[in-house]
């Protein structure tokens, strides 16, 4: 009688110690993410044998050999047919399961899948089942991580599966600006949870923190339409002046990027960092200006098509307001300025993470990952700054 009590709470501690850790991965906190994995392992260790667990049975849905299974997206078997694997498109892949007809009676549930990790994996991930959701984060492992990557049990949350369910379906809602996947995946398991009382405390308690994070996402930003440019002496791609609506004028810096000035008597300066950025063979300032004049241009037609946002954080260096700015598409234009060879790296990321309306899980070190995997593409292209001199 007292397991299906206690059951919840392990679970719900559990749950809240993984939270943690994916998010101080996600935010590059090695610290505080190993204390996370610590207190996870000596709990683990400490229940392994007296921990009770609900008398209900679990159920466990493979994603592979059941033609119960749909699958959507570029998710697909594994060669030996044992686990999933290319989990994405973001936006766009899912996985359907049947829900068994004979499942407990119960509506609640303690979710969790079986994954794996992957060099290019990382993303959030949505448990769906009729109106209700679970919205999970799995943050990309680091390097010494993959080293001993295997299959282990991520706990998702608590969800309420309504009797008249007939389907769960787990959808990629994102990935990482760097990721190719989600993850591998080997099941999806479902523990009934026989206390109605303590899983909706927890599903609030889930739904209140979502909330949280989003709301967190949005403060200090402020988001710029209709802006147009404003001609300057000192201006290039990654600094320049514009006018707001409201007739506010703005010196405005890139996050993360720098670009070559237009000027052939500005371009000396440039022409040093370009240098330590050991480019095989240094372009010389002719190059640079031309570099710098293209890099420009295509900010000012970006601009004058008024349908660009600019994501500003009152983050001043040099009178100079940091800003993101995304196409109608929603692509940075700091994306579209490295993958072109007309911008490299400046390291002023800022300490904030990034609106939801750029990216739902953009951490400054997830951008600055983003921004070297544009300028690595450049350089593999041979383009812009990256082009050697003939």
């Amino acid at each position: 009688r007292i397991a299906p009590i206690i059951a919840p709470l392990l679970t719900e501690y559990t749950a809240e110690l993984t939270s943690i850790k994916n998010a101080a991965n996600a935010a590059g906190d090695e610290k505080t993410a190993q204390r996370a994995t610590q207190a996870l392992r000596k709990f683990r260790e400490s229940t392994k044998t007296e921990a009770p667990t609900s008398s209900l049975p679990s159920i466990t849905l493979s994603g592979v050999n059941d033609l119960k299974v749909q699958l959507s997206g570029t998710t697909t078997s594994n060669a030996s047919r044992s686990y999933l694997t290319h989990l994405g498109p973001g936006g766009e892949a899912a996985i359907t399961w049947q829900l068994p007809s004979t499942r407990p009676h119960t509506q609640f549930y303690q979710a969790s899948i079986r994954q794996r990790p992957t060099s290019s994996s990382g993303g959030r991930l949505t448990l769906t089942a009729g109106k209700n959701e679970i919205s999970h984060y799995l943050a990309r492992p680091k390097e010494k991580q993959l080293k001993s990557a295997s299959f282990e049990d991520t706990p998702l949350g608590t969800l309420e599966i309504p009797t008249s369910a007939s389907a769960i379906q787990l959808r990629i809602e994102s990935l990482d600006p760097d990721s190719d996947t989600l993850a591998d995946l080997e099941s999806l398991i479902l523990q009934p949870l026989a206390d109605a009382l303590a899983a909706k405390n927890t599903i609030a308690k889930q739904d209140e923190a979502h909330q949280k994070r989003i709301k967190n996402t949005a403060r200090g930003w402020e988001a710029i339409k209709g802006a147009t440019y404003i001609p300057s002496d000192s201006a290039s791609a990654s600094k320049f002046r514009i006018k707001t609506a409201s007739g506010e004028t703005l010196d405005i810096a890139l996050y993360g990027i720098t670009s070559p000035r237009p000027s052939y008597s500005e371009s000396e300066r440039d022409l040093e960092k370009i240098r330590l950025a050991r480019v095989r063979r240094a372009l010389d300032q002719r190059d640079l200006e031309r570099i710098g004049k293209k890099a420009l241009k295509l900010v000012i037609d970006a601009l004058a098509t008024g349908k660009c946002t600019i994501w500003t954080h009152r983050e001043t260096t040099n009178e100079n307001t940091f800003a993101t700015i995304t196409t109608a598409e929603g692509t940075p234009l700091s994306l579209i300025l490295t993958s072109e060879g007309l911008a490299s790296e400046s390291h002023q990321y800022g300490y904030r993470t990034f609106p939801i309306e750029i990216h739902p899980d953009l951490s400054p070190s997830t951008y600055k990952r983003w921004i070297n995997v544009a300028i690595e593409r450049a350089k593999r292209g041979k383009k812009g700054i990256w082009k050697k001199r003939q």
